[in-house]
C-alpha cells in the first residue's frame, strides 16, 4: 500500500485552514459562521467541478472529497439542528451520526444555562442574555458541522487516493 505524499505547501494550507477554523469555533459570531458555512459549500461545489472535469488522480481526490464531504454536509447539520428543513430526514437520523451528540453536548457546556450570571438577571436583561446564549450555541453547532464537513471531505480524498488504481482510466 502506498502512502500519500503531502507537499510542504499543501501541509501549510491544511494547518492554516485548521487554525482559521478553530479560531472561528472559539468565538462563532453570525458573520463568521456564515462565512465558514459559505466557504464549505463553495469547496463542495468546487469539488464537484473537479470530479467532473479533472483527469487521473486529481479526479479521484476531488470525487472522494465531494462524496464524503457532501454526505456529511447533508446529514450532519440536518440531523443536528434543522428539523424544519427536512422533518422526515430529521426523524430518521436524530443522533445516528457519531459527531452529532458530542457537538451538541459541547455547545451545551459552552452555551448552556447553568451560568451563575443568569440567576442574577431579571426581565429584559435576562431575555437578551438568553437570546445571545442561544445564538452562540446555534452558531457553534453550525460552525462545528461545517468544519467536520471539511474533515469528512479530506478523509474521503485520502480514502479515494488509497483505493484508486495507480493510473485510473479517464472516463
Amino acid at each position: 500500500m502506498r502512502r500519500p505524499r503531502l507537499t510542504v505547501g499543501a501541509s501549510m494550507a491544511v494547518v492554516a485552514a485548521l487554525a482559521a477554523g478553530l479560531a472561528v469555533l472559539k468565538n462563532p459570531t453570525g458573520l463568521r459562521t456564515s462565512l465558514t458555512f459559505t466557504l464549505t459549500l463553495l469547496a463542495l461545489l468546487t469539488g464537484l467541478l473537479g470530479s467532473l472535469f479533472r483527469r487521473g488522480r486529481g479526479r479521484v481526490l476531488w470525487t472522494g472529497f465531494t462524496l464524503f464531504g457532501g454526505a456529511y454536509f447533508l446529514f450532519g447539520p440536518v440531523s443536528a439542528c434543522s428539523p424544519e428543513l427536512a422533518p422526515e430526514l430529521y426523524r430518521a437520523l436524530p443522533d445516528r451520526l457519531l459527531t452529532v451528540r458530542p457537538v451538541n453536548d459541547l455547545a451545551n457546556v459552552l452555551y448552556g444555562f447553568d451560568d451563575p450570571v443568569l440567576a442574577t438577571l431579571n426581565g429584559v436583561a435576562r431575555r437578551v442574555y438568553v437570546q445571545r446564549r442561544l445564538d452562540g450555541s446555534k452558531n457553534f453547532v453550525t460552525t462545528a458541522h461545517s468544519l467536520l464537513t471539511w474533515v469528512a471531505g479530506l478523509l474521503g480524498a485520502g480514502i479515494g487516493f488509497v483505493v484508486a488504481p495507480r493510473d485510473p482510466s479517464p472516463a
